[in-house]
């Protein structure tokens, strides 16, 4: 089970009675049979004795700082766990997951109960409150005369989710983790800007027409490689948790590309230069508005690396065009007074 005792926790103040008050089957299509405290209580079908639903409220896991979508694959993954080690010992099973507030998940299973024979059990968790999870255990007879009561009592049990809206208290989430992943991610995040450095590479060819880049190009181009490899060492950590989920693989790949061609141009000619000073720029673009979306492994750290590398590739330019434009200046005639 996820929850964290089956002890009532001191800090869950709700009982199983509040949490079924609105739920007019379990007064009706069921009868109280037991109840030790406000934290159990086990229900009997009125026709048949054997169709049970043992309820108990236990204590909440904190969701620790999780998104819902994270939490939600989290119960998933208990879910499909517990339903195939059913399915290995050649039994039916099925589970489900409600990822909608309040949040609760549910696996079924064929198993043979004492006193029962075949039969269904079903295990259902509401996380009702932060503090509070209701859990559901129900057995019924496999028997077709009983499907359509196993129907309904699945159904009354699910529809606690809805009945109990009077002391359901959603948790704070999250947001979301919408960073793209797998041939998304490095076509947006990788392909489409080094795309777009090629195009401009080949649109402004008559740069490359330019005296030999001077020592303030060339130490421009260093700094972004510089701050670029920086970033990926900062980042390292990210990337080896993150990479069997193909995530960040193109923030990666971007700033390896222009670490290198910055740092080839610092070494290289006029053609390396450009290509460095170009792949500078529209890399910290790309960086810029990945980072807006939350796409980045260190959003702060990303945003002021991509800001860094549009401010230096824009000086990296003037500073080469202002040097090759005054070396290119005829000596002016001397005026004799």
């Amino acid at each position: 089970m996820l929850s964290a005792s089956s002890a009532y926790a001191a800090s869950c103040r709700l009982t199983v009675e509040q949490t079924l008050s609105n739920t007019p089957y379990f007064g009706k299509g069921m009868v109280k049979t037991k109840q030790q405290s406000g934290d159990t209580a086990t229900y009997s079908n009125v026709d048949d004795p054997r169709m049970i639903v043992n309820f108990t409220m236990t204590a909440a896991e904190p969701v620790d700082g999780q998104s819902r979508a994270e939490y939600v694959h989290h119960l998933d993954e208990y879910a499909a766990f517990s339903v195939n080690r059913v399915k290995a010992q050649g039994r039916w099973a099925e589970s489900a997951v409600f990822p909608y507030d309040p949040v609760a998940w549910r696996t079924i299973e064929e198993t043979v109960v004492d006193g029962v024979g075949p039969a269904f059990a079903g295990h259902m968790e509401i996380r009702l409150t932060p503090d509070c999870v209701l859990s559901a255990d129900f057995i019924s007879p496999s028997s077709p005369n009983l499907r359509s009561r196993w129907s309904q009592m699945m159904t009354a049990v699910a529809d606690i989710r809805d009945n109990a809206a009077n002391v359901i208290q959603a948790d704070k989430w999250q947001p979301d983790d919408t960073t793209p992943t797998g041939a998304t991610a490095l076509a947006g995040g990788f392909v489409s800007p080094v795309g777009v450095i090629g195009l401009i590479y080949l649109l402004l060819g008559q740069i490359r027409r330019l005296d030999p880049p001077g020592f303030s190009t060339r130490s421009v181009l260093a700094s972004c490689a510089v701050l670029t490899g920086g970033c990926l060492a900062y980042q390292i950590p990210v990337y080896r948790e993150t990479v069997s989920h193909f995530r960040y693989v193109d923030n990666l790949l971007l700033l390896s590309f222009v670490s290198l061609t910055c740092l080839a141009g610092a070494l290289l000619a006029q053609r390396a230069a450009v290509l460095g000073l170009i792949s500078a720029l529209v890399a910290g673009i790309a960086l810029s508005v990945a980072s807006s979306f939350g796409w980045t492994p260190d959003v702060n750290i990303s945003f002021v690396v991509g800001a860094g590398l549009i401010l230096m590739g824009v000086f990296g330019f003037y500073a080469w065009s202002e040097a090759s434009s005054h070396k290119g200046t005829p000596p002016q005639p001397v005026q004799e007074a």
